[in-house]
């Protein structure tokens, strides 16, 4: 038995050994090293709605401002208003309101419309955030003498950058984009497309410090701007978010059907009165109260926006900067001869008879 034990051993050593001679190496596991995790990528603000979601380059990107054809025959057949990062609302004339839709990056409006005329009071929107301001024809009497001395990005939108879309509508109301062909006639016209201006469009919160304003609850807001147009914003308390409803109608993209849902909403009153010519709205930008609603609360605020090309500022009641919560905002200018209304929550009653 030891001689056969002896033999064995013997074998093995020099099966080794001759494996070592002819350049072999010992059946050892290879352990490699583990590949090195990529980098995360880095995220920067988007200074319109204070999320943390854009690469550096598309953070410097100049915001683009589009007119958005808001009379109520036209509501149904809009397009890329829901993928806005701001809209503005406000009377133009005739009791009808126009939207101005707002993009970081114009990318993301995909298709867009239908797109009207210019208006005064947009101009100076469009000038506080350094947009390009794209709209199709203006009124001759006040935006057209504007658009020509205020400096603005003037982007008389048309020809290969435009199409007209069958919709069900007047000619009028056909009238589309989309982000390629914005691009492209941003870049064909040379207009800047970055911008040093990155001031946020409002103070915001870090997003895990978001908060309803504490002042009261409200899970609606109805707007009136005239006996025509009156906005609605419902609170939907498992988004978190406000969705855009229209004379109890909700206002939703023509194709994809999605609703129009905001984070936050400004309701800014403010002076108004008739243009001597045609009626055109004149809207004072100075300053003003209204109101900030936003997860389901309200407070009152101050506002303030000075010159043509400044931008808006925010405060509560008793004059520190107001704290807005990160997300998209639609904003309402409405005449301050009306007064916009609120409806809190049903008061939660029990079933229980001992309690």
């Amino acid at each position: 038995m030891f001689k056969k034990l002896l033999s064995v051993s013997l074998a093995l050593i020099l099966a080794l050994c001759l494996g070592a001679c002819s350049g072999g190496t010992p059946a050892v596991e290879d352990v490699s090293n583990p590949e090195p995790e990529p980098p995360k990528p880095v995220y920067y603000i988007n200074n319109l709605t204070g999320e943390v979601n854009l690469s550096k380059e598309q953070m410097n990107l100049r915001p683009v401002a589009i007119m958005i054809n808001n009379i109520n025959v036209a509501q149904g057949v809009q397009q890329g208003v829901q993928n806005a990062d701001i809209v503005y609302e406000t009377e133009v004339e005739g009791g009808i309101t126009r939207l101005m839709a707002v993009f970081k990056d114009v990318s993301t409006a995909n298709t867009i419309g239908t797109i009207r005329s210019a208006r005064f009071p947009y101009i100076e929107l469009a000038l506080g955030h350094d947009a390009i301001y794209i709209h199709h024809g203006q009124d001759p009497n006040y935006a057209a003498p504007y658009l020509a001395s205020s400096g603005v990005a003037d982007f008389n939108i048309g020809g290969n950058y435009a199409f007209r879309m069958q919709n069900g509508q007047a000619y009028e109301h056909t009238l589309y984009s989309d982000s390629d062909k914005i691009k492209a006639g941003i870049e064909a016209k040379k207009f800047r497309n970055t911008t040093e201006k990155l001031n946020n469009f409002a103070s915001f919160k870090d997003a895990e410090d978001s908060s309803a304003p504490s002042y009261a609850k409200a899970i609606s807001a109805s707007v009136k701007f005239s006996n025509y147009a009156t906005s609605v914003f419902t609170y939907n308390s498992n988004t978190k978010l406000y969705t855009k409803n229209t004379k109890g109608r909700t206002n939703k993209d023509y194709k994809t059907g999605a609703t129009y849902d905001v984070k936050n909403v400004f309701i800014l009153g403010a002076n108004m009165s008739n243009y001597p010519i045609a009626k055109y709205i004149k809207v004072d930008l100075t300053s003003g109260s209204g109101y900030y609603m936003s997860e389901g609360g309200y407070e009152p605020i101050r506002w303030e926006k000075g010159s043509g090309s400044a931008s808006f500022k925010f405060y509560t009641e008793n004059g520190s900067e107001l704290k807005v919560n990160p997300g998209k905002s639609w904003v309402c200018i409405y005449n301050n001869i009306y007064t916009p209304t609120f409806t809190a929550p049903e008061p939660v009653t029990s079933s229980d008879p001992q309690q």
